[in-house]
């Protein structure tokens, strides 16, 4: 994956397979997939009232208030976020690898197996960056929710190139976590300071 930035786009080119799969799964993910709808909303919106003073006088109609009023706006909020996304990823293209690759790469990729056909790019205009930049939170914290992600030792291990046996699909949620961290670091350097 690249990252290129323009005057009215940002760019993640050259996008793999594997990291054009995960950015595809980022809408499903940011929608809480492999998750109850109680865990999802639970880590989503939670309350905002403290569990210590729940049982005081007129916290319960506060709370109704909140669910009723606030939070159906958050919801709101997030599926535009996603909504935005979709529309982008929709809109990925093909890339020529004759763009992306040396002859001599191409030549090493071919006699390797790889498939140079299947690299995607994904234009993004500027004034949708912070729905990206949601989405891909929103996938962070319920795929940690989901799966332990963020303090998890195999998580470290992973990072610091540890020999370490990880189950590949572990391995392949990790690397999508971390994938959508790396953008997210990306957008913040880049394009929303």
């Amino acid at each position: 994956m690249r990252f290129v930035l323009s005057e009215d786009f940002w760019v993640l080119d050259a996008l793999n397979p594997v990291e054009w799969h995960f950015i595809c799964e980022l809408p499903a993910a940011a929608g809480g997939k492999g998750l109850s709808s109680d865990d999802r909303d639970a880590r989503l919106y939670p309350s905002p009232v403290a569990e210590e003073s729940a049982d005081e006088p007129g916290v319960d109609e506060q709370l109704e208030d909140w669910r009723e009023l606030i939070q159906p706006e958050i919801e709101e909020l997030f599926q535009e976020n996603r909504d935005k996304v979709v529309q982008d990823i929709d809109a990925g293209s093909p890339v020529d690898a004759a763009e992306l690759f040396d002859p001599e790469t191409l030549e090493e990729m071919e006699e390797a197996g790889v498939d140079s056909t299947e690299y995607r790019r994904v234009m993004v205009p500027i004034d949708h960056t912070d729905s990206w930049y949601g989405t891909l939170n929103q996938a962070r914290i319920l795929m940690n929710e989901a799966h332990d992600i963020s303090e998890s030792m195999d998580r470290f291990a992973v990072l610091m190139g540890g020999e370490e046996e990880i189950d590949p699909d572990r391995a392949m949620m990790l690397a999508q976590y971390e994938m959508y961290s790396a953008i997210q670091s990306i957008l913040v350097e880049n394009v929303m300071s």
